[in-house]
C-alpha cells in the first residue's frame, strides 16, 4: 500500500445508493461484461465518490475501499448477501469487485453542474463538464479535489476560528518562543484585561501584548492596548 493512494468516482443508481445508505450493501461490483482494469490502482483506504446516473446527475456520497479483486462464480454466489441486485455468473465467468464497510451519504446531493469551479491540478476542465464512465480515477495529489466535493456537499463544514482558540494559539505560540505568557492579564490600572501579553522575565513589562477582536468592537481593543501601553 503506498502512501497516498489513487481515489475514483464511480456511478451508482438511485436503488443501489439507497440501500448501501441502509447499510445493505458492502460490495461495489462491476457488470461482468466490463474490465475496469484501472480498478486495480485501488487500494485500501482509497475513497470512491458515488455519482447518481441517469440524469439529473447527483454526488450522493462516498465509502472507502477496503479491498478491490476479482470475483469468479462460486465466490460471487457466496457474497450476493452483500450485493444489491447481484447479477447471475455462470461457471468461468468473473466479475470486479470492490469490498467496503460504510456508504457515507452526503448531508445535500450534489448537482454536478454546481461544480464548475472544482478542477484537479492537471484538468483544464471543471468537473461539471467530465465525462465520467464507470470509473474515473483520482490521482493521490488531487486529494483536495476531494475535499472542493465535500464542502460543497456539506460533509466538511469550514472551520471558524472563536476567539478563545485565536488567543490560546497566541498564548501556546509565547510558551513555544520561551516567553512568559500569560492570558486574561489586567492592565496596570485594572480598567481592562489584555488577551495575551508575552514577557522575557517574570516582573518584567510586556514585551508583546495581544488582542483579539472578533466581535467588530475594534475600539475597545484599541483602549485596552492604550491602557496597557499608557500605564
Amino acid at each position: 500500500m503506498t502512501d497516498m493512494p489513487y481515489h475514483a468516482i464511480v456511478l451508482a443508481r438511485e436503488n443501489w445508493i439507497k440501500a448501501a445508505s441502509e447499510g445493505k450493501v458492502k460490495i461495489y461490483d462491476f457488470p461482468k461484461d466490463r474490465r475496469p482494469e484501472k480498478v486495480r490502482k485501488l487500494e485500501l483506504g482509497s475513497i470512491c465518490i458515488v455519482m447518481k446516473y441517469p440524469s439529473p446527475q447527483f454526488f450522493m456520497g462516498e465509502f472507502v475501499v477496503r479491498e478491490v479483486r476479482k470475483l469468479n462464480a462460486r465466490e460471487y454466489e457466496e457474497l450476493k448477501r452483500f450485493i444489491h441486485a447481484p447479477q447471475e455468473l455462470k461457471p468461468g465467468e468473473e466479475v470486479w469487485a470492490i469490498f467496503f464497510d460504510e456508504f457515507t451519504k452526503y448531508p445535500r446531493p450534489l448537482l454536478r453542474a454546481e461544480c464548475k469551479d472544482i478542477k484537479t491540478a492537471s484538468s483544464r476542465k471543471p468537473l461539471s463538464d467530465w465525462a465520467i464512465p464507470g470509473l474515473t480515477l483520482i490521482k493521490p495529489t488531487d486529494y483536495e479535489f476531494i475535499q472542493a466535493i465535500r464542502k460543497k456537499a456539506g460533509m466538511v463544514k469550514e472551520e471558524v476560528l472563536t476567539h478563545n482558540a485565536v488567543r490560546d494559539m497566541l498564548y501556546d505560540l509565547g510558551k513555544m518562543l520561551d516567553f512568559v505568557a500569560k492570558v486574561e492579564e489586567p492592565t496596570p490600572s485594572g480598567a481592562y484585561k489584555l488577551d495575551v501579553t508575552w514577557r522575557d522575565y517574570e516582573g518584567h513589562a510586556p514585551l508583546k501584548v495581544f488582542e483579539v477582536e472578533a466581535s467588530g468592537s475594534v475600539d475597545l481593543a484599541l483602549s485596552r492596548l492604550a491602557d496597557a501601553h499608557d500605564s
